[in-house]
């Protein structure tokens, strides 16, 4: 007798496409904001790079936003582009930063936060941009914000549906800072570094070098803090610790020690409320008792 067998076959669930990786920094196309001092390059995870900067939130306007293009898109796909940025150290007063819309060939897309320390990810439909930090500065532990304009640093991932890109062809990304009251020293700075994707014993090495260079600051402030907090225990020496002047959180810029004719101490300084401000005012100390008090230079 012959027999029949039947074997029901199911469909098994197919692995999800990948998006297509591009390189999301090519050229530059519109830079509007002011980059750092001349001859600096400020630093990222890697060491020391170009960068282009956002303009003010209040200055923005048509034609004021940060604009690049990105690699070329292979097919129409859902694509992940990858670039390098970084952001502004936030003071220590602040939790939150501004944010800074992000557009995609003129379709804005993703709404996130600047001075980020960890990893994000910010979700807006199908637009999805991930925040890999790879190297976080702090308000005391790093450079003047306004002077050295290094920031929080790492490797930004936009990912957009397919319907965002055209085959072939480059994106055009765009960041515009948005309305923050609360701080006007925000910005947003995209690097210009186009091997993003690619890992070269080269890039490697210069994320070793810039390694060593942070742990060496990292080094010299531990020893700072420690002379500080630890001075008593440490060897006597013939010099004495006071505080003379301090005015809350406004910054002081380092004073001019003068002795006058008479061996009188005279002191001059100036303070605001941040580094570079327009609210700066000069004070003076004076001390007829080679530093034991000081008071009115008058």
């Amino acid at each position: 007798m012959r027999k029949t067998i039947f074997f029901l076959l199911t469909a098994l669930p197919l692995q999800a496409q990948l998006p297509q990786q591009v390189e999301g920094f090519a050229s530059i196309l519109e830079a509007p904001g002011a980059n750092s001092r001349p001859g600096v390059a400020p630093l990222d995870f890697r060491g020391p790079a170009r960068g282009h900067m956002t303009k003010p939130w209040w200055t923005t306007g048509p034609g004021g936003r940060l604009k690049w293009k990105t690699g070329h898109v292979p097919v129409k796909q859902e694509t992940e582009f990858a670039f390098i940025a970084a952001s502004s150290v936030l003071p220590a007063e602040l939790s939150r930063g501004p944010k800074a819309r992000l557009y995609v060939n003129g379709t804005p897309t993703v709404e996130f936060e600047t001075g980020q320390t960890r990893d994000r990810v910010w979700r807006n439909g199908d637009f999805e941009l991930r925040y890999e930090a790879r190297r976080s500065e702090w308000p005391c532990s790093a450079s003047q914000r306004q002077f050295y304009l290094n920031g929080d640093s790492g490797v930004y991932r936009l990912r957009v549906p397919a319907s965002s890109v055209t085959a072939g062809q480059p994106a055009t990304l765009e960041v515009e800072l948005q309305p923050f009251p609360e701080w006007p020293n925000g910005w947003f700075m995209v690097k210009e570094r186009t091997d993003t994707l690619v890992e070269t014993p080269q890039s490697l090495a210069g994320q070793v070098r810039q390694l060593q260079r942070d742990v060496t600051r990292l080094g010299e402030l531990t020893e700072v803090l420690a002379a500080n907090q630890y001075n008593s225990l440490l060897e006597s020496r013939e010099m004495r610790h006071s505080v003379i002047y301090t005015n809350g959180w406004r910054h002081l810029h380092p004073a001019h020690l003068i002795r006058l004719k008479n061996g009188d101490l005279l002191v001059t300084a100036r303070e605001a409320t941040e580094h570079i401000a327009r609210d700066g005012d000069v004070i003076m100390l004076r001390s007829r008792d080679q530093g034991k008090t000081w008071g009115d230079p008058c």
